[in-house]
């Protein structure tokens, strides 16, 4: 075993007792001999970097027995004898071109700056040693300074393979999951957008007449794109009672002695819609959806765009006196203990129809939501299970279509979509028309003694008497609701009918 012993890097022995540190005062003695011994004694330099200077030494030097303390745990530790021991000389270390020991070069240098200083007493052994390990020193073993540095162009090229390599998977994996859960190629990816028919007769949606016939787009285009879309259809075919409304006769002879001559056509539109049969029945869904186009005569302005918020279930509960003030213009044709204009003003009724949650009746039916017209289109679950409320209107031993006769119009979508079919028979399919005579018989602002030459009201409203029959089989509401309207229009002057109109108790 060779005296020679190379100094520890990565051992730190100052604070253990049992080793002596080659650098203790009380063993060099002070500063300045210890730093002039070990430059000047190069046979007694226990670092010197020839380990074949000591090979050929007969003579033990006075260091040596520092290099027999620390040879062998020098040698068991392979940090040491890699990089460490001068005498670790393997041309295979792949390491070995790159380690940096205490060399002669090294050491020459370290002896002239010592030689210069004159061995100053002034340089401290931290400083010596502070030279030497800085000798010493070598790179790290997994520097990256030789790693080859590239240009933006080639990290540019690497994220935007990644980037498509990314989107590729993606795109598989989600065509893999579709293909899966929804059929298979033969199958379209999703449902074809359904369009109303452009040559109905009503052939826009509800959402689309509210927004061309409110209250904002009449100001700026003086309703002009609302009698656009509107004419001539609405009023020609949503309007059940036009041709039967008397006017305001204000004498017995002017009743009685009135005759009206048939009204020439000259429109072609209307000549055609009548030609189809256009009816209130048959057309209640457009109807309904055109409810909006009332805003063209301009007799009351059209229903605010958030009455059926105000009035809808939350609303209500919320804040039920917005739904009244929204609802005052059209309290006739909701209010349930005064007199109806159902069958005068059925246009700005359908407009105002969520005020019918305003009523107090104990069979009362909410109006349909507003979004009904489209989810019935579409077939959506939110169609069928809004309609399923509604199925009393076709119940004909239950008086829920007549007291609801309004709310159940606005589930008029459900028509040939769902079980529920709102039905409305022609006017006067069942009922007689009403004489002329009616209007003035019935009139509470009429003179006694106009009225004493005529007969009573009542006895003129006994031939609409099964509209108000409580019987379910002896009434004839649900065969001819819109003869039964016209009739109680003007026979709802009686106390004793309104009552039994509206509550089934006289």
């Amino acid at each position: 075993m060779s005296s020679y012993a190379a100094p520890r890097r990565d051992g730190d022995f100052s604070n253990d007792p049992t080793h002596e540190s080659p650098y203790d005062d009380s063993f060099y003695g002070n500063e300045s001999e210890y730093f002039e011994s070990s430059i000047n004694l190069d046979q007694n330099d226990p670092y010197h970097h020839d380990p074949t200077h000591f090979a050929h030494t007969d003579a033990p030097s006075e260091t040596d027995h520092l290099a027999t303390e620390f040879d062998d745990e020098f040698e068991d530790d392979p940090y040491n004898q890699r990089y460490g021991d001068p005498r670790y000389n393997d041309p295979q270390d792949p390491y070995y071109d790159q380690r940096s020991v205490y060399s002669g070069d090294q050491h020459s240098q370290y002896e002239r700056q010592s030689n210069n200083t004159g061995g100053d007493d002034n340089k401290s052994v931290a400083e010596s040693q502070y030279t030497y390990d800085t000798a010493e020193r070598r790179d790290f073993k997994y520097s990256t300074a030789n790693v080859k540095r590239h240009g933006w162009c080639y990290k540019f090229c690497c994220i935007a393979i990644m980037f498509l390599i990314f989107f590729l998977i993606s795109t598989a994996i989600s065509m893999l999951i579709q293909k899966l859960l929804f059929g298979g190629d033969d199958e379209p990816y999703a449902p074809e957008i359904q369009e109303r028919d452009p040559n109905a007769t009503f052939p826009r949606d509800k959402s689309f007449i509210n927004q061309v016939c409110s209250m904002g787009t009449i100001d700026i285009d003086g309703g002009a794109r609302c009698r656009e879309d509107c004419l001539p259809q609405f009023f020609e075919c949503c309007d059940p009672f036009q041709d039967f409304k008397t006017f305001n006769f204000t004498t017995f002879m002017e009743v009685t002695n009135t005759t009206l001559p048939p009204t020439e056509i000259s429109d072609d539109e209307i000549l055609e819609l009548r030609e189809k049969g256009c009816s209130f029945g048959s057309e209640l869904r457009g109807c309904m959806a055109y409810a909006k186009c009332q805003a063209v005569t301009e007799t009351i302005d059209p229903a605010p765009a958030n009455l059926p918020h105000l009035c809808g279930d939350f609303g209500m509960e919320l804040d039920p006196d917005s739904c009244e003030a929204a609802c005052r213009n059209a309290r006739c044709c909701f209010n349930d203990e005064g007199l109806s204009c159902l069958a005068d003003n059925i246009d700005i009724c359908m407009d105002y129809a969520p005020c019918q949650n305003l009523r107090s009746t104990d069979n009362m039916l909410q109006t349909a939501p507003e979004s009904l017209d489209q989810d019935c289109f579409l077939e959506l679950p939110e169609c069928f299970e809004a309609c399923e409320k509604a199925t009393c209107c076709n119940d004909p031993t239950s008086r829920c279509f007549q007291e609801n006769f309004m709310s159940c119009m606005t589930y008029a979508p459900c028509n040939n979509v769902t079980d529920t079919n709102i039905e409305v028979p022609e006017i006067f399919s069942l009922l007689p028309i009403p004489p002329a005579e009616l209007i003035y018989a019935c009139d509470e602002q009429q003179t006694v003694l106009e009225k004493e030459d005529l007969e009573t009201c009542a006895k003129y409203c006994e031939q609409a008497a099964c509209c108000y029959d409580l019987n379910p089989q002896g009434n004839c509401f649900h065969d001819d609701p819109l003869g039964c309207l016209l009739w109680h229009q003007h026979c709802q002057i009686e106390t004793d009918l309104m009552e039994l109109w509206w509550t089934g108790q006289a």
